[in-house]
C-alpha cells in the first residue's frame, strides 16, 4: 500500500493475521484474514490510495492473473 500525499507513520501501522472461526474452538479449514492498518499524515489537500500485491514496485513475486478479494476498505 501506498498513499501519495502523505507520509506514513510506521509506529501506528501494522500488518497482522486474524483467524476467522466466527466465535468456536479452532479447526482445519477456518479462514484467515489479513488486517493491514496503514497510518499517514496528510501533507496535501488530496491523497491517492495504491493497493498492490506486488513484492516491490519492479517485482511481482507472485502468479499474474490470481484474484483477490478485499473485505472493505475503510479510510
Amino acid at each position: 500500500m501506498d498513499v501519495s500525499g502523505g507520509d506514513p507513520i510506521p509506529e501506528r501501522s501494522f500488518q497482522t493475521q486474524i483467524r476467522n472461526n466466527f466465535g468456536r474452538p479452532a479447526q482445519d479449514g477456518d479462514i484467515w484474514m489479513n488486517l493491514h492498518r496503514l497510518a499517514f499524515r496528510a501533507t496535501a489537500t488530496t491523497a491517492e490510495l495504491t493497493i498492490s500485491d506486488w513484492a516491490s514496485p519492479v517485482d511481482l513475486g507472485g502468479y499474474v492473473g490470481q484474484e483477490m478479494t478485499y473485505n472493505f476498505i475503510e479510510v
